[in-house]
């Protein structure tokens, strides 16, 4: 029970935390608001500002309150504040609204997780950037326990963090970090990203940080599932986003699952991440990590271009650090797989140049048996590339000068289109051929052969009684294409004599011509 008094009740005027202190014995002296008095807790502000309203207002007529401490910090209990104030004031809210936020907060409101990195494993859960509130994360009990606005934690064994704000999952974001190495020969781990996950309510990021002895690069497969590049600003269908970088902090890239990238090579060290929302489930990743080649650029990108006719669009790439510009005097390559009897287009759907102080800025392709082709990226680009290559982008040495604030910049486009080869049309009509079905397949996937029913390309073509349609055939031979034909005979009955039992049509005749 408290004695009858006068009350006094105040917190910083910050939005990181409040700190509530009540009279000692109902004295009215300054001293009896010191922190240590016997009813005293730490409240983060956007908690009390939900419980109580912005402010605590005077009652009319009283003189506002006299501020005798400046906000100051201490390790476990936040900002502090020490106030007085006339025998005439009380605050706008009781003594038994201060203590259900108390209570609440310590009791049961606090979100608590107790947490165990694993080997090789560090957590840092620190407040989001462009929030307007900050949340407290508390480690440690009693004296010892110690809240900042960032933790970092390591494979110490068990710990209990304690969150002191409303919504923490509104507020935190937690990187969960591992490192990989690797020696001339191997590397010591993979990339893996699977449940169970200690922090799905929160937005996550897993980082690997990778680094190869020089002048080796590491190398990342991501041809189980393949990747597709993303302008930063875009998101993902499933909201989980990949990011590539390079030493110096130079984004290589930003990628969705599924898609036509499938490798990566980065020089000497960087860094691969996926970025998962808050609440989102974790959609499992395992990619491999290997020794790279002695690679003479930034990275190297391996790119398995969709053959015609399916339904994967053009490639889209970007340069790294799109829109921002492309590092300073360095490289960056593309290596194109070309399916067989298919030729590759490549186009600048859009570019910024730099001012030079050195060297200039272009595009290579090199192609096996043939010389370098060396193209400004204002320049018609190749359309017609036959076999597989490499496309370099080179940076010049730029002026730092404010009148080309974006350097460097290229967005790519490349498909690929069927090559000119032996094509063959035919008119089918059926009408002529009373009772007679035809199916077209094809049976060797990997041939070049394409079949179509009037523009549309596939692997089957279904032709019932009676039917017209236009076909054609292109690249096929007779091993690629398997013909079925059905006709079904009618028996004709003599005048007065009944069908025997079982009677009716002949079976089917299947051929292949």
């Amino acid at each position: 029970m408290f004695r009858r008094g006068p009350t006094c009740a105040f917190y910083a005027r910050t939005q990181h935390i409040a700190y509530v202190s009540f009279p000692r014995d109902g004295q009215a002296d300054p001293s009896s608001y010191h922190p240590d008095g016997p009813v005293s807790t730490v409240v983060p502000r956007p908690y009390l500002e939900e419980l109580l309203g912005p402010r605590v207002h005077p009652t009319s007529g009283s003189s506002p309150p006299t501020v005798l401490a400046k906000d100051q910090e201490r390790p476990n209990r936040g900002l502090q504040l020490t106030s007085t104030c006339g025998t005439n004031m009380v605050s706008s809210f009781s003594f038994s609204a201060l203590l259900l936020a108390a209570a609440v907060l310590h009791a049961s409101g606090i979100p608590v997780l107790n947490l165990s990195p694993e080997r090789g494993t560090s957590y840092h859960i620190r407040n989001s950037e462009g929030r307007g509130s900050e949340c407290l994360i508390c480690t440690g009990t009693g004296q010892r326990q110690i809240c900042k606005g960032s933790v970092l934690l390591r494979d110490s064994g068990s710990v209990a963090v304690e969150f002191r704000c409303p919504r923490p999952e509104d507020a935190i974001h937690v990187d969960i970090q591992r490192s990989i190495d690797c020696t001339t020969q191997s590397c010591n781990g993979e990339i893996v990203a699977k449940e169970p996950d200690p922090f799905g309510g929160f937005n996550r990021t897993f980082v690997w940080t990778l680094k190869a002895v020089e002048p080796k690069a590491f190398r990342i497969d991501f041809t189980k599932t393949g990747l597709t590049q993303i302008p930063p600003s875009q998101a993902c269908p499933d909201h989980q986003t990949f990011a590539l970088q390079a030493a110096g902090k130079v984004a290589v890239g930003t990628y969705c699952r599924t898609g036509p990238i499938g490798e990566a090579q980065v020089l000497n060290q960087g860094t691969f991440s996926l970025h998962v929302p808050a609440k989102e489930k974790l959609q499992a990743a395992h990619f491999s990590v290997s020794v790279g080649e002695n690679i003479k650029s930034l990275a190297r990108i391996k790119v398995v271009l969709p053959a015609a006719g399916s339904a994967s669009p053009p490639v889209e790439l970007l340069s790294p650090n799109y829109p921002e510009s492309f590092p300073d005097d360095d490289v960056v390559e593309w290596e194109f797989e070309v399916p067989s009897k298919h030729s590759a287009a490549v186009r600048v759907v859009n570019h910024t140049q730099p001012a030079c102080r050195k060297k200039e800025t272009g595009v290579e392709y090199h192609g096996v048996g043939r010389q370098a082709l060396v193209l400004g990226l204002a320049d018609p680009q190749p359309a017609k590339t036959l076999q597989n290559f490499t496309l370099t982008l080179r940076n010049c040495e730029m002026v730092p000068t404010r009148g080309t604030p974006h350097g460097l910049t290229a967005r790519f486009s490349v498909s690929a289109a069927r090559a000119g080869g032996a094509s063959v049309s035919c008119n089918v009509d059926l009408r002529q051929k009373q009772g007679l079905s035809l199916v077209l397949e094809k049976i060797r996937p990997g041939s070049g052969c394409e079949m179509r029913k009037g523009s549309a390309a596939t692997g089957k073509i279904t032709l019932k009684p009676n039917e017209v349609a236009q076909l054609s055939f292109l690249d096929c031979s007779e091993e690629d294409v398997r013909v079925t034909a059905t006709r079904v005979i009618a028996q004709r009955l003599l005048q007065g004599a009944r069908p025997p039992a079982g009677a009716g049509a002949d079976p089917p005749v299947s051929r292949r011509p």
